[in-house]
């Protein structure tokens, strides 16, 4: 968030010359922190927002996603090429917005396997060979449901690494999960991980959310 950021970042803002400012700008889930400096050319700008940008890097650790540009998913496209891994998809709640930000990437064929959109039950036993017990047991908005779909989709598949997204978008409740519910989770060879937040927004708003988390998810694998 914004006032997080800005907290981390406080020393970095009492440093700043006059003629330097920053700024946060949140959108989708995402934050962008501007430097913006007034000089008589770009060179010399540039020159006094650098000491600055190493500094809102190193505070900011892994969190940062890029500089100068730079979505989420093409961080995740580019570190994957260069890695060498192929990655597959399952989604639910994000319906396909997941995957859709992923191939928009240029060089994205190289990455991305293939995906599903497992909406139901039986698509995601069917689709991601999710067990029926597990969906039984937990719902299908859950963090072992989705952690399921990860790893079913990764094998069938052969990729590298599964993700997988469920959630309650609306405008109703499911499984007695309220909705801006969102679950992720990520499988590799190693084992497989989850995450289950809870959002505001919109049904567009928490898809695209979740999507991003998703992504971040990758991004982190």
């Amino acid at each position: 968030g914004e006032s997080t950021a800005a907290e981390m970042l406080a020393q970095v803002e009492e440093s700043l010359d006059a003629d330097v400012d920053i700024a946060y700008l949140a959108s989708g889930g995402e934050l962008r922190v501007k430097l913006t400096a007034r000089a008589a050319d770009r060179a010399a700008a540039k020159a006094r927002t650098d000491e600055s940008l190493r500094q809102v890097v190193a505070l900011l650790g892994d969190a940062v996603v890029g500089v100068d540009g730079g979505s989420l998913e093409e961080t995740v496209i580019a570190r994957y090429s260069a890695a060498g891994r192929t990655l597959a998809v399952a989604e639910s709640a994000s319906g396909g917005v997941l995957l859709g930000r992923l191939t928009s990437v240029p060089g994205a064929s190289a990455v991305v396997r293939g995906g599903a959109v497992a909406y139901t039950a039986a698509a995601k036993q069917l689709l991601a060979d999710v067990p029926s017990e597990v969906i039984d047991e937990h719902g299908v908005v859950s963090r072992p449901t989705t952690e399921a779909m990860a790893v079913g989709i990764r094998q069938r598949l052969g990729a590298d690494v599964g993700v997988a997204t469920t959630g309650v978008a609306g405008p109703a409740t499911q499984d007695d999960k309220p909705v801006g519910t969102i679950v992720w989770a990520v499988a590799t060879q190693d084992g497989v991980r989850s995450w289950e937040r809870q959002l505001p927004g919109d049904r567009e708003a928490v898809r695209q959310r979740l999507a991003s988390a998703a992504l971040e998810g990758l991004r982190r694998a």
